[in-house]
Parts: structure tokens; C-alpha cells; sequence
């Protein structure tokens, strides 16, 4: 389906409300029912982890393998001007910061075909940032004007 090598992205609230259902946990462990057409499932939700991320997160966080481990890394865009990098059992894998908000969610693809992706999000700085899979600056472009929406990439 998904040809090796190729990101497989989906926004974390995205993948929870459809396989979860639209839910808001009130306790550590929450039961949701998810009913679609002839399909019917029950599942028990377990808070994993939480994060703080020191204010609002007014865009979706993204989960890809950036290291090729077996666990995926949570990608989370703040309204603090950081994009933070977390491992799958929710400790810092990286931070980096702009100067303004970051308002839209990353994208990440291997833009110049060595083998590792990188992770591409735009600043209200006017900046269009590329970082390396361990966030380091790759590149910045300057935009001249705010960025509210995430980049798009097409091969």
C-alpha cells in the first residue's frame, strides 16, 4: 500500500476520532463505543503520557518514524514559537524555536533523497524552516509575509 521509504502521516487527533470516537478522557482509563455503518467497536482508552507545552497548541501534532527505531516521534507546534519533538513514551527527544507563534502543523518527507526525512513548518516570523530528523537547521526561507498553514510537499 505505502511504498518503503515514504512517510506515513496522520495527524494524532485526526487517527483518534475515527478510532476512537469523539471523546474527552475524564479519568486515566475512559471506554468509548464507535459505531459506523455495520461496524461496531468498544475500546478502552489508557492515557499514556501528557505534555505541557507551556501555552495553547492551536495545530494538529503529526506522529512519523524519524529515526527508523520501531517507535514513531510526536511532532507538536506551539503557540509559544517551539516545535517540539517527543519520544513515543512522551520524554524530549528535541526543541527548536522561532521567533513567533507556530500556528499550523509540520510537514515531513525526505526532500533531498538521502534517506532521512526531514521536518518543514512554517512561523508567524515569516520563516519557512527545514529541519533535520534531530533538529538541526537545515535551511530557512524567508517568506515576506506570516504562515498559518502547513507546507505542502509533492514528489
Amino acid at each position: 500500500m505505502f511504498d518503503k521509504g515514504k512517510p506515513v502521516i496522520f495527524g494524532l487527533a485526526f487517527f483518534l476520532l475515527v478510532f476512537c470516537g469523539p471523546i474527552i478522557p475524564t479519568s486515566q482509563q475512559e471506554k468509548s463505543q464507535v459505531t459506523s455503518g455495520s461496524f461496531s467497536m468498544t475500546a478502552t482508552i489508557h492515557e499514556l503520557w501528557t505534555f505541557d507545552a507551556g501555552n495553547r497548541i492551536t495545530a494538529s501534532a503529526v506522529a512519523v518514524n524519524l529515526d527508523d527505531s520501531p517507535a514513531l516521534e510526536v511532532l507538536i507546534p506551539s503557540y509559544i514559537h517551539d516545535m517540539f519533538c517527543l519520544y513515543a513514551n512522551g520524554s524530549m527527544n528535541w526543541r527548536t524555536s522561532t521567533d513567533r507563534r507556530i500556528t499550523a502543523s509540520p510537514t515531513v518527507f525526505d526532500l533531498d533523497n538521502d534517506s532521512h526525512l526531514e521536518v518543514i513548518y512554517g512561523s508567524q516570523d515569516k520563516l519557512l524552516y527545514c529541519k533535520t530528523n534531530r533538529g538541526f537547521s537545515k535551511w530557512n526561507f524567508y517568506t515576506g509575509g506570516e504562515i498559518h498553514s502547513s507546507p505542502v510537499v509533492a514528489d
